[in-house]
């Protein structure tokens, strides 16, 4: 079906790519080779790998976010979300981003939702001021100080 998004590991050994039929392929980026398929109940919007490389994270239609460890993806014949995060609207996620450190997660979710979880203390915080969906987000490469977080239909862009 319809691809929706791909992403590569920081170690360059693995990609994923995400589709509408409701999988998740996880690929050996040396060779090629499908290494395993996950499957959801709803689309999957976007993935992206952690910067350290031990998650990785899926926007689902179904409104949460659902974060794997890559090694249970790699080692398990049924690997199961390591911690699933529910929306705070309840409604599909959009777009995400991890910090450099891998310590939060950021992700939109309609229809004007900006949230942030802490890992290390199991919480969320809620970003406000967009009246449309962010359809972009990320964090600043050096610091998750920053967070950039643009709507179109705003014609807005947010730090």
């Amino acid at each position: 079906n319809v691809i929706t998004d791909i992403s590569i590991d920081p170690t360059n050994n693995y990609f994923a790519s995400s589709s509408h039929d409701f999988t998740i392929g996880f690929f050996s980026l040396i060779n090629g080779t499908l290494i395993k398929k996950l499957k959801f109940t709803c689309e999957i919007h976007m993935i992206k790998f952690s910067p350290c490389g031990k998650y990785l994270a899926a926007a689902c239609q179904n409104g949460f976010v659902q974060v794997y460890k890559v090694d249970d993806i790699i080692n398990n014949k049924n690997p199961k979300p390591f911690i699933k995060i529910e929306t705070q609207t309840k409604e599909s996620a959009a777009w995400l981003d991890f910090s450099p450190g891998s310590e939060f997660i950021a992700f939109s979710a309609d229809p004007n939702s900006l949230s942030i979880y802490s890992f290390s203390k199991n919480c969320m915080i809620s970003l406000e001021g967009h009246t449309n969906l962010p359809e972009f987000l990320s964090f600043s490469k050096k610091s998750c100080k920053y967070l950039i977080s643009l709507s179109s239909k705003e014609k807005q862009i947010r730090i």
